[in-house]
């Protein structure tokens, strides 16, 4: 029955939670990025990755987005099998003629339990917290209602209504 109600309320929450994912071709390179659990989950103290891709060069604005991460392994404990971990995550996208922007600063902390004495098997949980900032300059965007079927004039001002608070 407790497996049921645990099920539930994950199953609940998942449908609750907003986000947007960066993307890169070579997501396993960082895998902060894949799931927030991995973090302090290393053979090694420490772990710094950074990702940069140049996307549709042949546009005016190619797309560029770079993620950068770094994690720290903070407890080792029964056998050097059970971690704590702690991490950092900086994303930046930047999109277009508009120069639609996402900048992404995120702190994670996890912890991972070995399930057996051999440490084959883990149970590993993890959470993220990040801070969103979207932007774009709207000089540069032309909509639909600034074109005049009877001129080839645009006129410079548009209905189009933008949310002023952008960070969520």
């Amino acid at each position: 029955m407790k497996k049921i109600i645990f099920s539930l309320f994950i199953f609940h929450f998942s449908f609750l939670s907003l986000a947007q994912d960066i993307h890169f071709t070579q997501f396993n390179v960082n895998p902060m990025l894949l799931n927030p659990a991995t973090v302090g989950f290393i053979n090694c103290d420490y772990r710094l990755t950074s990702q940069y891709k140049n996307q549709w060069r042949s546009f005016t604005v190619p797309y560029v987005t770079i993620a950068s991460s770094g994690e720290l392994r903070l407890m080792k404990g029964a056998g050097q099998k059970n971690a704590l971990g702690l991490g950092l995550l900086l994303n930046t996208d930047r999109a277009g003629d508009s120069k639609l922007s996402q900048t992404q600063v995120g702190f994670d902390a996890a912890y991972t339990k070995a399930l057996d004495p051999f440490g084959i098997q883990y149970f590993g949980f993890g959470i993220l917290g990040s801070f969103n900032l979207l932007s774009m300059d709207r000089t540069y965007v032309v909509f639909d209602d600034q074109y005049n079927v009877n001129s080839t004039q645009i006129t410079p001002t548009s209905s189009e209504v933008f949310m002023q608070n952008t960070s969520f």
